[in-house]
């Protein structure tokens, strides 16, 4: 699997994003939000586990549960980081990056790369909290800006594709050697160009341009 249903993406989304906030509310010392954070991670967990069987994913517990534990580790990494707890945060480190180990390899379940998408979710998620509870709104901001942008990645797989940029559409930076006979002030695009050879020739030698520019190596 490579992308998930956006309402079991909504699910990991909220079970790294109320981790993330358990952790950075414990150790700041907030046990009120803490205690309500944790709760609300044991909710999404339970609908993120019952949204993959009603949709029949195939994803398995072990899964879901390594994913759990992969944003609780990163949400109490983050947290003792900020609180200058350097012991707990690289045990945490630790047990993150060995949780992000056994998502990546359940190959027959998720591909590489929705699993990177969801080891950063969990990180950005983490780091929000983490420094917004600490004062750092920059960092803050920005580690937002990738929270959001990995779980756009969760739903929808990247465009691949070829750029062929001086085939279709010639632009002299491109094409220095069809336009070689003229200045760029005579000849700065296709259409001057094509004023300046003339019907037939301008054919000929477009053609003859567009017919090499694929080529077999």
């Amino acid at each position: 699997m490579d992308t998930l249903p956006v309402s079991v993406a909504n699910e990991v989304r909220d079970v790294a994003w109320r981790s993330a906030w358990m952790a950075a509310n414990d150790v700041a010392n907030y046990p009120f939000d803490a205690a309500a954070d944790k709760a609300s991670v044991a909710l999404h967990f339970a609908a993120l586990k019952e949204e993959v069987l009603a949709l029949h994913l195939g994803l398995s517990d072990d899964l879901l549960t390594d994913i759990r534990m992969m944003a609780l580790h990163a949400a109490w990494h983050t947290a003792y980081t900020r609180q200058g707890r350097a012991r707990a945060a690289a045990e945490a480190l630790a047990e993150f990056e060995n949780m992000a180990t056994a998502v990546a390899l359940a190959r027959d379940e998720v591909t590489v790369r929705l699993a990177d998408e969801v080891r950063w979710l969990c990180w950005n998620a983490s780091w929000h909290a983490a420094n917004s509870r600490t004062g750092y709104s920059r960092d803050a901001a920005k580690d937002l800006q990738g929270f959001k942008s990995h779980w756009r990645g969760m739903v929808q797989a990247p465009y691949l594709g070829v750029n062929l940029g001086g085939w279709l559409l010639l632009e002299r930076w491109q094409c220095e050697t069809l336009f070689k006979d003229f200045t760029a002030e005579e000849a700065p695009d296709e259409y001057s160009l094509s004023q300046r050879l003339g019907p037939a020739a301008a054919t000929e030698r477009i053609n003859a341009w567009r017919d090499s520019w694929i080529t077999r190596d």
